[in-house]
């Protein structure tokens, strides 16, 4: 094939959309693209809707044709182990054998044939058991066989189900991963060639962005270096950014590589080699390095997310009573709105509206320096003391969790005014927002909960908020929420 041209390049990989988005896209157009999802996450929560699917596949096409032939659905219970054991067994092969990857789903007639074989196994393992318990008198011959051809279609319509969407989701971008090149010169060329050569349209060159601070003779006058790629990072949900560099540039990275250590996306290094082929000899063009992934990618994206909306949904449903009376209260107490709205940075410092429940009095809270609160704090309305003591003023947040704006768990989101001003204090201050903002985090389950009213303090919070993000499990997830019910029931820290 022959070597694409840099216009071409641009043409055919994407860079003109990420060129066109430096301030020449509408608002409107930039929140559209802003909404993508990234191709990793998305690509495992496809996979996980798949295997859910297959699961009440299984049980839905049991339980039916034991309707449809004896007239009631109350499954005697060697029924419902059967349908249970064969739900666990396929599910766990096709786990095991990486069928739910998205590799593995792009090769159809392989798959099928995989999941096939994995379905018989599974019936064959069933009828083993029915053999050895002695339990034939209690399965129906014709339902054992109505079921495994019911099965086998109803899972081979999941599939043609899933591949529809995929196609779907793939034309809008959705499934795409966006890859930005930050470098000059022929590496970051040749990088992009390669990448637009190799693709099968499942990855796009977002743009070839320049390290310094410097116009790029192969855009023109136009300047795109690593600050604009900070800015896209954020409003296009690029996907990774490669720094593509020679070999001898490799001691001029560290700069470029501390600006990119706070960005919500996987930092990889490609290295170009100035390597002459031989006889004998093969030869070594580039090597790509992971220098830093983003933290919670794929699975434990959609594991916490779907935490998140479990736990706050279940959380709002209990305490919709109390919300009410908590509203009611500050109403009679002193007079604004009940609810204390403020904009701060999220996921990847995109801007967001937190919700409170007010605490102060109307003219301190509009107070444009943010001053923290303090104890004993005379712009503290009487209700808005027990509120902050008890932290339930922090309860209307499980909204913007619902709407994806914040986590239950994380780095408790801050002022902007305070964003900005310990950014410029404290290295790798930004890194926090790598991960979702949260109700409640470790920082704060560690005694650095309410006002931090030195560097120091701050520089602690920000430490224990890098550790949880890059220490993060579900088990430690459960045990932050359950230490931060008895760091409220304490009332420490709290004014």
């Amino acid at each position: 094939m022959r070597g694409a041209s840099t216009a071409e390049l641009r043409a055919a990989s994407g860079t003109a959309i990420a060129l066109e988005a430096v301030g020449k896209t509408s608002p409107r157009d930039r929140s559209a693209l802003g909404r993508k999802t990234f191709a990793r996450d998305g690509l495992a929560g496809l996979s996980v809707c798949l295997y859910f699917a297959d699961a009440l596949l299984i049980c839905g096409t049991g339980i039916l044709l034991h309707l449809i032939r004896n007239g009631w659905v109350n499954l005697p219970p060697p029924h419902r182990a059967h349908i249970g054991i064969g739900c666990l067994v396929f599910g766990n092969i096709m786990l095991i054998a990486g069928m739910y990857r998205f590799a593995a789903l792009r090769n159809h007639r392989k798959h099928l044939t995989k999941m096939t074989e994995y379905w018989m196994a599974t019936l064959l393992i069933l009828i083993t058991i029915i053999y050895l318990g002695k339990l034939s008198d209690e399965f129906s011959r014709v339902w054992m066989l109505s079921w495994g051809a019911s099965g086998w279609l109803g899972l081979t319509g999941n599939r043609a189900l899933t591949w529809w969407a995929m196609r779907w989701l793939h034309a809008r971008g959705q499934l795409v991963t966006r890859i930005a090149i930050l470098g000059e010169g022929v590496a970051a060329e040749r990088y992009a060639q390669r990448l637009h050569e190799d693709s099968d349209g499942d990855v796009q060159v977002f743009g070839i962005f320049n390290m310094r601070d410097v116009p790029s003779s192969a855009w023109g006058s136009e300047r795109r270096d690593i600050n604009d790629l900070a800015r896209l990072t954020a409003d296009m949900r690029v996907d990774e950014v490669v720094v593509a560099v020679s070999c001898k540039e490799v001691a001029e990275l560290g700069s470029t590589l501390g600006k990119l250590s706070t960005l919500a996306v996987d930092i990889k290094l490609c290295l170009e080699f100035d390597v002459v082929s031989s006889p004998g000899y093969g030869y070594l063009p580039s090597i790509v390095i992971p220098v830093w992934e983003r933290p919670l990618a794929g699975l434990p994206t959609v594991f916490k997310r779907g935490m998140d909306i479990t736990g706050s949904a279940i959380t709002v449903a209990l305490t919709l009573p109390l919300m009410g009376l908590i509203a009611a209260l500050i109403k009679l107490d002193s007079p604004g709105p009940v609810l204390f709205r403020q904009q701060r940075f999220g996921f990847s410092k995109k801007p967001f509206i937190l919700y409170k429940f007010r605490s102060m009095y109307c003219e301190a809270a509009d107070d444009p320096s943010v001053p923290q609160a303090r104890r004993n704090d005379p712009r503290v309305t009487r209700i808005g003391r027990l509120l902050r003591r008890t932290s339930l003023d922090e309860l209307p947040q499980l909204a913007n969790v619902l709407k994806g704006d914040m986590s239950l768990v994380g780095p408790r989101p801050h002022a902007i005014v305070h964003d900005e001003k310990y950014a410029r204090l404290i290295d790798g201050y930004l890194a926090r927002h790598r991960v979702k903002p949260g109700i409640t985090g470790w920082a704060q389950v560690n005694g650095l909960r309410g006002e931090t009213d030195t560097v120091e303090k701050m520089a602690r919070r920000i430490k224990l908020d890098r550790h949880y993000i890059d220490n993060w499990s579900p088990l430690l997830d459960f045990k932050i929420l359950g230490m931060t019910l008895v760091a409220v029931l304490r009332q420490r820290n709290a004014h």
